[in-house]
């Protein structure tokens, strides 16, 4: 028990008795004699140590006078039992004597501050932390790239929206340097103008004349 009483479990606790001292009685061959002979324990202690799954060197009195775990390895919970929020890289595991086995922190870009674990992601890139609501109209597991019709002209920079004239354009997307692709007849960054001698820019382009 703890120093407060309370019951605790304890693991892996092995107690091997495998010799009694007979004082040379086997000799005699005497089963009634060596039968009188039992082991006893006269005195038996076990250190121990909080149950927090091998993330934590201590525990600590918590708020209601409990003992808690003081975890590390970016683990939370009573027996250190989960990730952190925002370390899902990879499953939880229990640490080991040959691996802290750490939780990892998500790869967002810098745009997102919330991520979970994608089991499917994780079993094909090894990265399982997919970042949620990424910011500056980013978007992927890891807010990598632009959002769909979007555009910026380097990876610091936010994405923008393309803004291409849906009836100028051949499609609502972009190239990195913000121009669109433009239908027959049709000019301009955002495909809004019509060439000269075209006119009466509509779905099909601009005409003629």
């Amino acid at each position: 028990m703890g120093e407060k009483g309370d019951w605790v479990t304890a693991t892996d606790l092995l107690i091997s008795l495998d010799r009694l001292n007979t004082f040379g009685d086997e000799f005699f061959k005497d089963a009634k004699v060596l039968r009188s002979y039992y082991y006893a324990i006269s005195d038996f202690s076990v250190g121990g140590r909080c149950k927090c799954n091998g993330h934590a060197s201590e525990c600590l009195e918590g708020d209601s006078g409990e003992l808690v775990c003081a975890c590390q390895h970016h683990t939370e919970g009573a027996d250190c039992q989960r990730c952190h929020p925002f370390y899902q890289d990879r499953p939880w595991a229990r640490a080991t004597g040959d691996s802290a086995n750490e939780c990892l922190k998500c790869n967002c870009s810098g745009r997102a501050d919330t991520c979970e674990f994608n089991v499917e992601q994780y079993r094909s890139t090894g990265s399982g932390g997919r970042c949620l609501d990424c910011r500056d109209n980013t978007d992927g597991a890891h807010c990598e790239h632009c959002k769909e019709n979007h555009y910026r002209t380097s990876p610091e920079d936010a994405c923008l929206r393309c803004g291409c004239d849906i009836e100028g354009s051949v499609s609502p997307q972009c190239d990195q340097a913000g121009s669109c692709v433009c239908k027959a007849g049709v000019t301009g960054q955002k495909c809004d103008t019509c060439l000269p001698g075209f006119h009466s820019l509509g779905p099909g382009g601009c005409r003629q004349k």
